[in-house]
């Protein structure tokens, strides 16, 4: 497996500042957030997602993942829907500039009961319109366990990956978002994904008082040491990227020049040699 940052962790700071600190960490590998206001708007032009990209190359921490927020590919406005389809296809073309594998896509906005089966066939034809988009440029998408789209759950992301039936459409695995988002249990959300997991996002939470706190991988109630052996011992061997959440919560977390050494810490505690970053 490979440990990857996450600019989530870094806001405030250039692309180059956070790829320079995932190096100095033994990182393997950037995600990038793709967002107005961060590191990597998406009309950043290409020259300079190239530049970007030569820079981290260099450090050996590459960028593997662009992560957009087009929540909306499945609205009923088709206007709407295709503005977000446009922005989930400038990150596979930023994504493929930069040499990276990956694009993260939401599995469309929840929607109310009265539209949730066409928001569902909506977004089933979302994924599938730009499947070959991606596959062409070499990428694959990653439809994350989110809160407010209609994959909240791991059932919810098999059946729509089981719909879309693309190959290079595949499972972004959050098992803090959906402990803290539904009733499923990480067993069952791990078993019910079997064989569709290519990426995982690695973050933790605590509660206290009834209130989430974001907290260092180790610290929270996420099951991260039943988690990864199964991962190991089932065969994953892709990316742990930490989704260390200081750009949501920059109070509750120390700064990640801590915070997410002690993370991958634990996360190379519970592996071993099994991790392919840098940090021996």
């Amino acid at each position: 497996m490979q440990l990857i940052g996450h600019t989530m962790a870094t806001p405030g700071r250039t692309a180059k500042e956070s790829v320079f600190l995932f190096a100095e960490l033994g990182f393997a590998g950037t995600e990038l957030v793709c967002r107005e206001g961060m590191a990597l708007p998406p009309d950043t032009p290409l020259a300079e997602a190239r530049d970007i990209a030569d820079f981290a190359r260099a450090c050996h921490c590459p960028i593997l993942t662009i992560t957009p927020y087009a929540w909306e590919i499945n609205s009923a406005d088709p206007e709407v829907a295709e503005t977000h389809a446009q922005l989930l296809r400038r990150a596979c073309d930023l994504a493929a500039t930069m040499g990276a594998r990956f694009v993260r896509a939401y599995g469309g906005k929840e929607a109310p009961v009265s539209d949730e089966a066409d928001a569902w066939t909506r977004t089933v034809a979302a994924l599938r319109a730009v499947a070959p988009y991606a596959a062409k440029r070499d990428l694959t998408i990653l439809v994350e366990n989110h809160p407010g789209t209609m994959t909240r759950s791991g059932a919810a992301t098999r059946r729509l990956l089981d719909e879309v039936a693309q190959p290079n459409v595949r499972g972004l695995y959050d098992p803090a978002n959906v402990l803290d988002d539904t009733n499923e249990p990480w067993e069952t959300t791990l078993a019910v994904q079997e064989g569709t997991i290519a990426y995982v996002h690695v973050k933790d939470f605590a509660i206290t008082e009834d209130e989430r706190r974001a907290c260092c991988v180790g610290d929270g109630i996420v099951p991260w040491a039943q988690i990864l052996p199964h991962l190991r011992d089932t065969g994953f061997t892709g990316c742990l990227s930490f989704e260390y959440e200081k750009m949501w919560h920059p109070t509750q977390l120390p700064e990640p020049e801590v915070g997410l050494r002690r993370s991958a810490d634990f996360v190379r505690r519970i592996l071993g040699s099994a991790t392919g970053d840098r940090s021996r």
